[in-house]
């Protein structure tokens, strides 16, 4: 059966990552985005064989910052 809301047109996600460690300590900082285009696109699509179904869209653009800090043993 081809439904057609189960098919989708292909695309592209742009995610970027930029950080800044530090080794004496073990800290990083990190400035983050993903979905930078905010494509909209289906990640999930299902059909119970007599045409109801559902589809999941991806998550929109998100960015944000994250700050690590590293207890491990440094070299």
């Amino acid at each position: 059966m081809n439904t057609s809301y189960l098919s989708s047109d292909s695309y592209w996600l742009f995610n970027a990552r930029i950080a800044l460690a530090r080794d004496e300590d073990g800290m990083e900082l990190a400035v983050w985005g993903k979905n930078l285009a905010d494509e909209q696109y289906v990640s999930q699509a299902t059909d119970d064989g007599i045409g109801v179904g559902y589809r999941v869209f991806g998550a929109p653009r998100t960015f944000g910052v994250t700050l690590t800090q590293n207890f491990g043993e440094r070299q």
